[in-house]
């Protein structure tokens, strides 16, 4: 990390002008005022009684770098308290008076014309390090501001001018000795592991979806947005404010959708410019049912999009409509809300559509109207910064296994079992503090996957029970892998959009193999039969092969309806070609979305690889 850090002994006994240098030597383009405000910084700390109290192991560090957006904080403490539990505070120094407070306009965000509050400033360099330091989740981080030349009327003035309410509570003094006063049993001792923990610390991508989403329960917004999404939250929250009815934000998997319409959400709801509207938040029909299962609390926030069109048929309430994943939804439900009394920002992936009936049509149509306006991200931000991920992924979806390495994420092809073996055991033993998740497997071929999977030396197991993956998810959560189930690790036979690890395994099982043209699907192997069945949904001919349960005259059977379907399109050769393109574009999407979970590494094996070199 580029900083100063160093224990507060070291800090007194060493000059002023040598902890100058050597923040300077890491911030070479600082400016004079910049260098003014550190100047005065380390005067004050070296004047402090209280520090010098303190146990001359306790760490402190100055314009420490949180590796989100040039952030740095200005002083920070780090030690352990009586529990010997982990604790960081972070101050904020402002040099303003009262005077500067009251003719100031602050802002929700760093602006040209007005002054990032920062009451609001330190909360995030608070979530920049819980969130986006490796080191992050072992700390109890609090965050406080110093205004050391206002007086209380200032900092009430201050404080009033604070319109985000996720950062009201911050604490804001005028003494920095009574504010280290404030915590004085949170830093009893510290140590070696700690200095070098944060000396060390480096980025970590943004936490997963998954998790993020109690934030929408919290009414906090938890992600640092980089410059490119919170430019692209300014201009759907202007779109809205200028009339626009539909606002569509496109970008690859990882480029930050879902992390924009977590924050927008919040954002709306903490704006009193839109005190007079109803902000729903839709997070896509894939995932709804399991965020209602992790956070009950807040059950009623997570919108199935079809539950929300029947809610606004009859209602004269003006709603913003966010949907995630809105490419799930099937043919007529976004046209559904398009209502004078509505605003609909949608967020969606066409590389992401997974079933043949879904909304990339009529999504694309929405273009056309003239309340439409799209916003769309470049970068990719999961991929741990990776600039060739995304490419490599599409390019060996499509036939090609040259892959273009680069430093910030691993990128592999296993050649055999044992290498999947292999890979899967390094992971779990050597990585225990990152997840990882192994999954795949679409397919119905059981004798296959029998001896893949399950045979008596195999590290892995699969279980395949309705709703499974409510329970798979918790315990790719919790980690520790190899001390449960008897050391082998649980396949997933079910994927998410949303769930994001450090680390995926993707096993292409027999539903599909791939050729010098790319990916393509084995039907008759395949045990996803939704997307089949979509298919004849989509060229209208599923009325004629559908196969409903004995019984139960709305409940389908799908594998014997699947084997209709398939001998339906062997015998009517005018439908084989579209019903064979449409198939190849779904299973290149569902193993897309397998291969694009993971923030540091993903590694694959094709059961059927027809690329391979023969010799």
């Amino acid at each position: 990390m580029k900083n100063y850090i160093d224990t507060i002994g070291n800090f007194f006994k060493t000059s002023k002008e040598e902890i100058l240098k050597k923040i300077k030597f890491y911030n070479q383009d600082a400016e004079e005022s910049q260098i003014r405000s550190w100047e005065k910084i380390i005067e004050d700390l070296k004047n402090s009684s209280f520090l010098r109290d303190l146990d001359p192991s306790v760490i402190i560090a100055i314009e420490y770098q949180l590796v989100v957006d040039n952030m740095a904080a200005d002083i920070i403490l780090a030690g352990y308290d009586l529990k010997k539990k982990k604790n960081v505070l972070i101050i904020e120094v402002k040099e303003w008076n009262d005077e500067y407070i009251l003719n100031t306009s602050f802002s929700n965000y760093r602006e040209n014309e007005r002054q990032l509050h920062p009451q609001i400033q330190v909360n995030r360099h608070k979530t920049a390090f819980k969130n986006y330091l490796n080191i992050g989740s072992n700390y109890k981080v609090n965050a406080v501001v110093l205004a050391k030349n206002v007086t209380n009327h200032g900092i009430m003035k201050l404080i009033e001018k604070n319109k985000d309410k996720n950062s009201s509570d911050i604490l804001c003094y005028t003494k920095l000795d009574t504010l280290l006063a404030s915590y004085g049993n949170t830093f009893i001792y510290g140590d070696k592991e700690m200095q070098n923990n944060l000396e060390n610390a480096f980025y970590k991508p943004a936490r997963d979806i998954i998790e993020s989403m109690s934030d929408i329960v919290k009414k906090e917004e938890g992600f640092i947005l980089t410059s490119e999404q919170q430019e692209a939250m300014n201009k759907i929250i202007a779109s809205i404010e200028t009339g626009k009815k539909i606002i569509q934000v496109d970008g690859c998997a990882g480029s930050g959708k879902t992390a924009i319409l977590i924050n927008l959400y919040v954002s709306l709801l903490n704006n009193n410019k839109f005190a007079n509207k109803t902000v729903l938040f839709c997070s896509g029909a894939q995932n709804t049912a399991l965020y209602r299962s992790l956070y009950p609390n807040g059950e009623h926030l997570f919108s199935y999009s079809f539950s929300i069109s029947k809610k606004l048929n009859n209602s004269k309430e003006e709603y913003i409509v966010i949907m995630d994943e809105a490419q799930h939804n099937e043919k007529g439900v976004i046209s559904s809300l398009l209502k004078d009394n509505v605003t609909l920002i949608l967020a969606y992936d066409k590389y992401q559509a997974i079933i043949a009936t879904n909304a990339i049509e009529e999504l694309e149509q929405l273009e056309d109207n003239p309340n439409y306006c799209q916003i769309y991200l470049n970068k990719t931000v999961r991929f741990n910064n990776s600039i060739h991920f995304i490419s490599n992924v599409k390019n060996l979806l499509t036939g090609d296994k040259n892959i273009k390495k680069d430093d910030k994420f691993e990128f592999k092809v296993l050649s055999n079992i044992k290498e999947v073996s292999d890979k899967a055991r390094e992971i779990a033993f050597s990585k225990p503090n990152d997840t990882f998740a192994t999954i795949g497997l679409l397919s119905n071929d059981h004798d296959k996957i029998q001896e893949f999977i399950n045979h008596e030396n195999s590290i892995f197991f699969t279980r395949w029970n309705y709703k499974e993956e409510c329970r798979w998810i918790p315990y790719i959560n919790e980690k520790n892998y190899l001390s449960k189930n008897n050391g082998k690790i649980w396949v997933g036979t079910w994927w998410m959009p949303g769930l994001d690890v450090d680390y995926v395994l993707v096993i292409v099982g027999p539903d599909a193999k791939l050729t010098k043209d790319g990916i393509r699907a084995i039907p008759d192997k395949m045990a996803e039969y939704n997307m089949i069945i979509s298919i004849a949904n989509k060229l209208r001919f599923f009325s004629e092969v559908a196969v409903y349960k004995n019984g139960y005259p709305q409940k389908l059977d799908n594998p014997r309806t699947v084997r209709k379907i398939l001998d339906y399109v062997a015998t009517h050769p005018h439908i084989k070609g579209n019903f064979e393109k449409e198939l190849n574009i779904l299973i290149r999407n569902n193993y897309y979305v397998m291969f694009t979970r993971a923030r540091k590494g993903c590694y694959v094996y094709f059961m059927n690889d027809e690329t391979k070199d023969p010799s």
